[in-house]
């Protein structure tokens, strides 16, 4: 963190300004911090006290106010001013990648924004067992962003901060997390330890940012770079680099060098040139197409027109230059409105729209705090309970509602009362992918009440199960765990199923074909079966896109187990055998017609920050 960084962050400090999650402490006899309990408001409920947050709800606060931008739903307590501010800094973040690379995976986002000020007196750290709890990141202080696989909810404190210096970094890296198809080394380099937009400080709001010295490994190790008392360090093969990520538990050590090194790649590649890109159009092609296909030596000389050895030689020589101190980047345009807000109106929000963005988020911290700090999670569980009965009372026919509170109760562990709740809203088809995957557990476990624990599943019984799996298959983004879910129900079903019924399994293989341990559960469902093409057809999928050397070695072990799977070239489309004409599936190369309207639209735009973003360059497939 640069001294712009610690002069905000010491600002914020000075405020009172400890973020979400520092407004409580759990101790052995229960949660404390804040303000007392006033008789009056526990016998009222007017004053719900949501740690983190102390939201008060008399009639004299400030409205709920609601809008939709930029495919972003708002909700907020701020005024017009802060809310905007914060938007343009969301949405400059959000555009930072083009489309292209999410398809049709990126998450909705909504935002729920407070103003409260809070009480330097009562705020202490949370802490048990001497592990400590920071909601947020260190970059971003005073929010939680959280996603519960249908939607990105980012909610944050506005008030005392006029300026946002890293929400929109912090929403690309969501974003680009939450996104399957995204290269695992753009990521890390674009937002691990070592990433660039990691070390840029005041990005995208400011004309001038500062990115840092380079990270190299550690702060010991790159001191000893700029000191040059040691050689030049040796660099991952760019072939393995490419080709697989090293086991962060197994192997600590090449995965920091491996980290390391995708910072270094992508910094070269985006500020190598005086801090400016050295080839952008090949830097952002390069990374659309690598999303498609393993990276191979001859796909990099296309894009960048080096071999792997003169391109490991030129990254060393950046590195000397890159670690030896922060560099100033002018970003040009930065300060021009950002469009989409003329299209915001803020109006007050209905008991619906309430209940559904801030009980949803409420939930949500709800089920992520149940395991390290129930007495806090149970607050939050109480506050979601109440939002979304007010929107219920509201609005007693809403599905959408009812689909919340349902899956709030299941999380809960009260399946009587989260069943009828599930089964209304997904009659109305308003389930989201975790509630119709909760509704199919709790079917399958009244499915199998009274069976023997090796029964297989009734035909009856199985058709009830899936349905609301092949809903869930059919929203966006895909879920693996309904795919993982769609194996695990044909697995004990006493219906031998056919190649096409389980054609879904080859689908997901497509979309999720660096997860072993799903690739191997469907190998081994397709030879239980007798389904040798298929199951080969998902081992060759599955050892093409292998993340790390244990993926490897699993896969060789399951072929030496298999023995007569031959080897085969991985399949264009999960429906391949049965129809030839099936369009490809995640193997798309990039200049197929639907990625040059998206990347065409995208790269047009006037409004980029700067070169640096995939938005603001020109690809010629």
């Amino acid at each position: 963190m640069n001294s712009d960084c610690r002069q905000l962050a010491a600002r914020l400090l000075r405020r009172g300004w400890f973020g979400m999650g520092f407004l409580a402490a759990i101790s052995g006899t229960g949660l404390q911090g804040g303000a007392p309990d006033s008789p009056a408001a526990t016998q009222r409920d007017e004053v719900v006290k949501l740690p983190p947050f102390v939201v008060n709800e008399l009639p004299d606060d400030l409205p709920w106010r609601y809008g939709r931008v930029a495919e972003i739903e708002v909700l907020t307590l701020a005024s017009d001013r802060l809310t905007e501010a914060f938007l343009a800094s969301a949405i400059r973040g959000k555009n930072f990648m083009s489309r292209a690379f999410f398809g049709e995976r990126t998450l909705p986002v909504s935002f729920v924004l407070f103003d409260h000020r809070a009480d330097l007196l009562a705020t202490v750290a949370i802490s048990q067992g001497g592990s400590r709890w920071r909601a947020g990141t260190t970059e971003f202080a005073g929010h939680v962003s959280q996603s519960d696989g249908d939607v990105l909810t980012l909610a944050a404190n506005l008030h005392g901060v006029s300026e946002w210096p890293m929400v929109g970094t912090e929403l690309a890296r969501r974003l680009t997390a939450e996104a399957s198809g995204v290269p695992r080394w753009l990521s890390e380099g674009l937002f691990g330890s070592s990433g660039c937009l990691s070390q840029l400080c005041g990005y995208p709001d400011r004309p001038a940012i500062d990115l840092s010295a380079f990270l190299w490994i550690s702060e010991e190790v790159s001191q000893e770079l700029r000191e040059k008392r040691f050689r030049p360090p040796e660099l991952l093969p760019l072939e393995s680099f490419f080709a697989a990520t090293p086991n962060r538990e197994k192997d600590p050590e090449t995965y920091r060098l491996w980290s390391s090194q995708a910072g270094l790649f992508v910094r070269w590649q985006l500020f190598g040139k005086n801090g400016r890109p050295l080839d952008p159009v090949a830097f952002w092609g390069f990374a659309l197409e690598a999303r498609a296909h393993p990276v191979n030596e001859p796909m990099f000389r296309r894009w960048f027109k080096l071999s792997y050895a003169e391109a490991e030689n030129e990254m060393l020589r950046y590195l000397r230059v890159a670690v030896a101190a922060p560099e100033t980047i002018q970003v040009a345009n930065v300060n021009r409105p950002v469009p989409e807000l003329s299209n915001l109106t803020l109006r007050m929000a209905t008991e619906e729209q309430v209940a559904r963005l801030k009980g949803n988020f409420e939930a949500m911290e709800a089920r992520r705090l149940r395991h390290d700090f129930p007495e806090l999670a149970a607050k939050y569980a109480a506050a979601a309970r109440r939002t979304l009965q007010r929107g219920l009372k509201a609005n007693p026919a809403s599905g959408e509602l009812r689909g919340l509170l349902g899956q709030l109760e299941y999380d809960q562990g009260h399946a009587d009362a989260a069943r009828p709740l599930l089964e209304y809203a997904f009659a109305q088809a308003a389930l989201g992918t975790r509630a119709l995957l909760s509704l199919t557990k709790l079917r399958l476990d009244e499915s199998r009440h009274g069976l023997p624990a090796d029964a297989k599943l009734p035909g009856g019984a199985l058709e009830r199960v899936l349905t609301p799996l092949f809903a869930a298959r059919t929203r966006k983004p895909p879920a693996l765990e309904v795919y993982q879910m769609i194996a695990a129900v044909w697995a004990q079903s006493a219906v031998t199923p056919t190649k096409r019924h389980l054609a879904v399994l080859l689908e997901g293989a497509q979309l999720f074909r660096d997860e072993t341990d799903y690739i191997i559960s469907a190998v081994d469902l397709h030879r239980r079966h007798g389904y040798a093409a298929e199951a080969n057809a998902l081992l060759a999928l599955g050892e093409t896109w292998a993340r790390d050397e244990t993926a490897r070695a699993r896969y060789a072990a399951l072929r030496a187990a298999l023995g007569n799977l031959r080897a085969a070239r991985v399949m264009r489309s999960p429906y391949e055998i049965y129809d030839s004409t099936a369009m490809p599936l995640g193997q798309a190369r990039v200049g197929t017609s639907t990625e040059q309207a998206i990347l065409a639209e995208d790269l047009s735009r006037t409004r980029c920050p700067s070169s640096f973003h995939a938005q603001c360059v020109e690809i010629n497939p």
